[in-house]
């Protein structure tokens, strides 16, 4: 009996450790990991929003062209959960925003922990068929 109980506290944290390294390979839940992976799919290509143009890249780059003639942005977007995430490429730390709305053509986001701050609307610059 007493081994048993040594080997408890053990066995328990083996188990616990497994299912976080599971969820390091794919962060979605069980339960959405359906629409995650169609948004991730969906949203390649090019965006226009109420500012500029995204272009979403298959591999996980971006890059925004700003209307006002900013400086082109470049870096990396992740999707996690329901919030669309951007890596500036000079900036380390990411900036993410609450997915509202999604579907092929158009999405609706909103620079996450706001509720006041600009709801951007973006929809899909469809490319003609070759």
């Amino acid at each position: 009996m007493k081994k048993i109980l040594t080997l408890f506290p053990l066995l328990f944290c083996l188990f616990c450790f497994g299912q976080k390294s599971k969820e390091k390979k794919d962060s979605t839940f069980v339960g959405i990991n359906y629409e995650v992976r169609s948004i991730k799919k969906s949203i390649i290509g090019k965006w226009k929003d109420q500012n500029s143009t995204i272009t979403f890249k298959k591999h996980g780059r971006y890059i925004t062209i700003y209307d006002n003639n900013r400086p082109k942005e470049y870096g990396s977007w992740e999707i996690q959960l329901n919030k669309l995430v951007f890596f500036i490429d000079v900036f380390p730390i990411g900036t993410s925003y609450d997915i509202l709305y999604f579907s092929p053509t158009t999405m609706k986001i909103r620079l996450s922990h706001s509720t006041k701050d600009t709801i951007w609307i973006a929809n899909k610059i469809l490319e003609p068929q070759k």
